[in-house]
């Protein structure tokens, strides 16, 4: 029998993960395309709908999960090797600029924000690029 070196680095460690990793990327791939073809209209201008809360809380929460989500993306960056990188890199672009367009719509010009769209589409594509070869590479690999 031959053994196979198990990849102990990276975020994506075997074939399973790297199979969840595509379906997700390639799902938000999908609405991003789908957005820019389209130009559907935002259904929020917040990531979290908090319409209980003052117009300035509402602004602080939403300003502290945006942290929180940039320091996870850094997180997950360090932590991932080669082509899980630009799979991370992409999903951190779509995280930052797709939900954050929705209150800076009204303060950036409609070319500016089909443009940040454009350029959120571009990094998802670029990850679900980078996820079809990382779960190629997990296939090839348990094969041999």
């Amino acid at each position: 029998m031959q053994n196979v070196k198990q990849n102990t680095h990276g975020l994506i460690r075997n074939r399973s993960i790297g199979a969840v990793a595509l379906l997700l990327t390639g799902f938000v791939a999908v609405l991003s395309f789908r957005d820019v073809l389209s130009h559907t209209p935002h259904r929020s201008d917040w990531l979290i709908s908090l319409s209980f809360l003052p117009l300035k809380w509402m602004w602080a929460a939403n300003i502290v999960f945006y942290a929180y989500l940039i320091w996870l993306c850094f997180s997950f960056f360090r932590v991932a090797r080669n082509n899980e990188r630009v799979l991370v890199a992409g999903w951190a672009v779509g995280i930052v600029l797709g939900p954050m367009l929705g209150p800076i719509k009204n303060l950036v010009s409609q070319s500016a924000a089909a443009a940040i769209q454009d350029v959120n589409a571009a990094c998802i594509g670029a990850a679900f690029v980078a996820a079809i070869f990382i779960f190629r590479e997990h296939l090839t690999r348990t094969a041999t």
